[in-house]
């Protein structure tokens, strides 16, 4: 179901099934494509391609009819099959005809078509098979049955005929004169680590080899694909401390080994951009980031993991090239470097005075997460009611994070009971509101005569009173009444409920 549960198993949908069966993923990037092919002489020369989605299996296979017929010899339903980490293309083997094939996969559809096929019994017994990362070679080991040699095959299937020159990576051992120390060649399987693993065994099977050999490079051509070769160094394959292989290796979802060439972390300005390299097996690697990012810092120096501050955000065309004895392949992605969120809950200010025995609420903006200090809340907004320093930590969905403070403190407003605009003294000229009216939003001032007229009235608190009449003349010396109505939030900042 949905959630993970196996609710129905051990269901037969088919039993006239070569033992070869792969997965895709589907386009829509949610579903999978699990594809067998048939044996025997009636459903050998046919792929059957079952859809599963979140409501289960679907029973009722997608038939694609093409490729060689899968009959006869039982060693023919042997051997591997497999799909290209793109999802792209499958190609199997029928080992006891000593036959290879390729076909174009449609991951809409779950239709096989295209059939490219090697000549039978030009490639003696054919069981492993594996793709390049880049998608673009194909490796096949042979292990054959009666005296022969043993050889690991790569093909370029970016080829028109790619089965017409094949590359012999390596050929050992003939099966009627190998020591008991010797040993075949059995499954061929990439790794997450976008290099090639190659199963040994013994004579006869009957006991495991303590490596497996490595295809250290295989999206390079020929002798370059750097078999059981490490800098330099020939016979590195690969320790299995201890433990032992056989002529197997588990088959994987080969989307999930759709891996990048290089990969990078931390995508937000200001952030040290680490760059990683999927395969660093033989490689002098250079990058481009001098000539895209002139002003970025290079903070990490090692070229196979760099760390690169870039200058501002944006958009970046990343090249990697990757070096080893003479042949140079580049690969690029694009860089996002993502803004910080513009936090602030100050609107502008540091301080943002309130009257004592009043609140204000503060806003942090729509984001994904807050974090505010002091309280610890993870709410939006935080009302304040208190003097102090307040701030937040909010996150978008760009997982790109930045902080904001404001300091609220209690404001001192008052009002002075006498003025002279005659005073040889400024301050003392006018008549009106004193102190922090950055505390002020809503305002509204007016001064009534001992008739109860109004004489002066202002909504702008830096405006005072001269002392003259509306219509410009002095009013007489006397006690006049003043009346102030205020709204003591910052303003557009949100009044508490």
């Amino acid at each position: 179901n949905p959630s993970g549960e196996v609710i129905n198993k051990n269901v037969l949908l088919f039993n006239e099934n070569a033992q070869k069966i792969c997965a895709v993923m589907h386009q829509n990037q949610r579903d999978y494509w699990v594809i067998l092919h048939g044996f025997g002489d009636n459903n050998g020369d046919s792929f059957f391609t079952y859809l599963v989605d979140t409501g289960g299996v679907n029973p009722t296979p997608i038939v694609s009819k093409v490729g060689y017929l899968q009959t006869g010899d039982f060693n023919n339903s042997g051997g591997y099959m497999k799909a290209s980490p793109n999802g792209n293309k499958i190609a199997l083997v029928v080992p006891d005809n000593g036959v290879v094939e390729l076909f174009d996969f449609n991951k809409s559809t779950g239709l096989l078509s295209g059939s490219i096929s090697s000549v039978p019994g030009e490639i003696i017994y054919p069981y492993g098979v594996e793709f390049s990362p880049d998608n673009s070679k194909l490796y096949i080991s042979t292990s054959p049955k009666d005296p022969g040699t043993n050889y690991l095959y790569q093909f370029d299937i970016t080829s028109s005929d790619p089965f017409n020159t094949p590359f012999t990576v390596i050929d050992q051992f003939n099966w009627s004169n190998i020591g008991s120390n010797d040993s075949l060649m059995g499954a061929v399987q990439l790794a997450p680590d976008g290099k090639i693993y190659v199963s040994k065994f013994l004579k006869g099977a009957s006991g495991g080899k303590p490596t497996l050999s490595v295809i250290y490079n295989p999206n390079r051509p020929g002798s370059a694909c750097n078999y059981n070769t490490l800098d330099h160094l020939t016979n590195t394959p690969f320790s299995l401390n201890g433990a032992g292989s056989l002529i197997g290796l588990p088959t994987f979802i080969t989307d999930y080994l759709n891996i990048l060439h290089f990969s990078f972390f931390n995508k937000c300005h200001h952030d040290t951009t680490d760059f990683q390299i999927r395969n660093t097996a033989n490689v002098e690697a250079t990058w481009n980031f001098d000539v895209i990012d002139p002003s970025g810092t290079l903070v990490y120096t090692d070229p196979l993991n760099p760390g690169f501050v870039f200058s501002e955000p944006g958009n970046y065309q990343v090249e990697f090239t990757e070096s080893w004895d003479g042949i140079s392949i580049p690969f690029s992605r694009g860089v996002t470097i993502h803004p910080l969120p513009g936090v602030d809950i100050g609107n502008g200010a540091d301080t943002i005075s309130i009257l004592p025995n009043s609140s204000i609420r503060l806003d942090a903006g729509e984001y994904d997460y807050y974090s505010w200090t002091p309280g610890g809340s993870h709410d939006r907004y935080l009302d304040v009611a208190q003097q102090g320093l307040y701030s937040v930590l909010v996150t978008d969905t760009n997982c790109c994070s930045n902080t904001d403070q404001v300091y609220i403190q209690f404001a001192e407003l008052s009002f002075p009971n006498a003025f002279n605009p005659n005073s040889s003294i400024a301050e003392n000229q006018q008549f009106g509101v004193i102190g922090d009216i950055s505390s002020l939003a809503e305002f509204r001032f007016q001064i009534f005569d001992r008739w109860g007229l109004i004489i002066f009235e202002t909504n702008d608190p830096t405006q005072k009173w001269d002392g003259k009449f509306k219509g410009g003349e002095m009013a007489p010396y006397g006690i006049y009444v003043w009346h102030s109505i205020f709204t003591t939030f910052e303003s557009s900042l949100q009044a508490a409920k």
